[in-house]
């Protein structure tokens, strides 16, 4: 190899991400404290532990649990490293622009002419998102109040109910500008994960007997597969989260991501294989299901489940209504507060409607 060769190949390595960008020295203007890095991470790791938690362990017992166990390791680094190609390029576009960080804005540089498809992505996403979320929960509470407590209230009144406090108490947090500003939220949703995790311990009796080391059937395999390919997925939010940062590194960045996808790992392959061992072919698309519902602490196991997830529907919410923003303003967010502040208003009510 040339010295020439060597040294136009040491370009390419160097060369950034995102083209036509120059260098600007990165501003320390975006009003957040000095523990942004715990608002970050407990934003990502929310984001991404969602309802696929509650079904990890069928799909553990359809995958078999060599390749389940596999494709959770597969699947983190994955996420690993989308997450931190994101940073890089969040970074890079930072450096050089003062304009809003968003996936429209950065996919410009790349392809303008599709920019558009990114956001239009993740409000769908994000939206869809919401709407399984206030079904879940209502469906978990009403499970819980009318077999836990024995009522005989209509299913259907319960759950809606349910659901319609869910939006009215959690509306606040829809409107908000800032989506870090729900970090003692999140931690207590992510409290409640872990004792979800802890009980899938407690309750299991693990037998080797009850476990397939391969999967069971390749429909059952690719019926599955949404599971493992959603369940870490949380990069939805990393631009959000990034123009609260008052002074954002990469390295700050990469620390979120990697607590985020090893808090991840942890839950997930906890409810999957102690359930799974336990419970073998026999166990529920929802684990929770194959727990005594007539015990305490599986009666609080839906409750924390419950919670958790509502605590999910502003962090769904915020991507998807900025997403819309984005598009509506083809990337020029305004920056006057008052008519920024009225289009939050206004979108947040039509996606909460």
């Amino acid at each position: 190899m040339t010295q020439s060769t060597e040294n136009r190949t040491g370009d390419n390595i160097k060369a950034p991400l995102l083209p036509h960008l120059g260098q600007k020295k990165l501003g320390a203007d975006s009003p957040f404290d000095n523990d942004s890095i715990v608002g970050g991470y407990s934003v990502l790791t929310k984001s991404m532990i969602g309802s696929g938690m509650l079904g990890m362990a069928y799909a553990g017992c359809q995958w078999g649990f060599v390749m389940g166990i596999l494709a959770c390791l597969v699947t983190a680094g994955i996420t690993y490293f989308t997450v931190y190609v994101l940073a890089v390029m969040a970074m890079e576009y930072m450096s050089a622009s003062n304009g809003e960080l968003s996936f429209f804005n950065v996919a410009k540089f790349v392809s303008p002419k599709t920019s558009w498809l990114i956001d239009l992505g993740v409000a769908v996403k994000a939206f869809g998102a919401s709407v399984a979320y206030i079904q879940i929960v209502g469906s978990l509470m009403a499970e819980v109040v009318l077999q836990g407590f024995s009522l005989s209230i209509d299913r259907q009144i319960v759950k809606y109910i349910v659901q319609i406090a869910l939006v009215v108490l959690l509306a606040p947090a829809v409107y908000r500008k800032s989506i870090t500003s729900t970090k003692a939220v999140n931690m207590f949703g992510i409290a409640n994960l872990a004792y979800l995790a802890l009980l899938s311990i407690v309750y299991a009796r693990p037998s080797w007997d009850n476990v397939t080391l391969w999967p069971l059937s390749v429909s059952g395999l690719f019926s599955r597969l949404p599971v493992f390919i959603f369940c870490f997925s949380c990069q939805q939010n990393l631009y959000k989260v990034c123009n609260e940062l008052r002074y954002p590194t990469l390295g700050k960045l990469e620390k979120m991501g990697i607590w985020t996808v090893l808090s991840g790992l942890v839950i997930y392959t906890t409810v999957m294989i102690f359930p799974y061992m336990t419970f073998g072919e026999n166990v529920d698309s929802n684990f929770l299901h194959n727990l005594p519902l007539e015990s305490y602490p599986v009666k609080l196991g839906y409750i924390a489940a419950s919670l958790s997830l509502g605590i999910n529907l502003p962090l769904a919410m915020h991507p998807c209504r900025n997403s819309i923003t984005v598009l509506w303003y083809k990337g020029n967010v305004p920056s006057d507060p008052v008519k920024e502040r009225r289009f939050r208003y206004y979108q947040g009510s039509r996606l909460s409607c």
